[in-house]
Protein backbone atom coordinates (compact mmCIF):
# COMPACT_ATOMS: atom_id res chain seq x y z
CA UNK A 1 0.00 0.00 0.00
CA UNK A 2 2.54 2.48 0.78
CA UNK A 3 5.07 1.77 -2.02
CA UNK A 4 1.88 2.26 -4.23
CA UNK A 5 1.43 5.92 -2.97
CA UNK A 6 5.11 6.64 -2.78
CA UNK A 7 4.66 5.59 -6.79
CA UNK A 8 1.50 8.29 -7.29
CA UNK A 9 2.85 10.52 -5.62
CA UNK A 10 6.36 10.10 -7.32
CA UNK A 11 4.55 10.12 -10.64
CA UNK A 12 2.34 13.08 -9.54
CA UNK A 13 5.47 15.29 -9.14
CA UNK A 14 6.59 14.15 -12.37
CA UNK A 15 3.33 15.01 -14.02
CA UNK A 16 3.13 18.37 -12.65
CA UNK A 17 6.97 18.88 -13.83
CA UNK A 18 6.04 18.07 -17.42
CA UNK A 19 2.39 20.10 -16.99
CA UNK A 20 4.96 23.07 -16.09
CA UNK A 21 7.36 22.34 -19.08
CA UNK A 22 4.29 22.09 -20.94
CA UNK A 23 2.88 25.65 -20.30
CA UNK A 24 6.31 27.39 -21.14
CA UNK A 25 6.12 25.44 -24.62
CA UNK A 26 2.64 26.76 -25.20
CA UNK A 27 3.68 30.16 -23.99
CA UNK A 28 6.52 29.84 -26.28
CA UNK A 29 4.67 28.48 -29.17
CA UNK A 30 2.36 31.10 -29.25
CA UNK A 31 4.91 33.89 -28.92
CA UNK A 32 6.86 33.00 -31.46
CA UNK A 33 3.33 32.52 -33.40
CA UNK A 34 2.41 36.45 -32.94
CA UNK A 35 5.79 37.29 -34.02
CA UNK A 36 5.79 35.61 -37.25
CA UNK A 37 2.50 37.04 -38.19
CA UNK A 38 3.32 40.46 -36.98
CA UNK A 39 6.56 39.56 -39.35
CA UNK A 40 4.29 38.68 -42.15
CA UNK A 41 1.47 41.65 -41.90
CA UNK A 42 4.50 43.51 -42.44
CA UNK A 43 5.23 42.20 -45.71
Amino acid sequence: MTAIYIYIQHNFRLMVEVCKFADICREMQQHFTRKFIKQTKHV
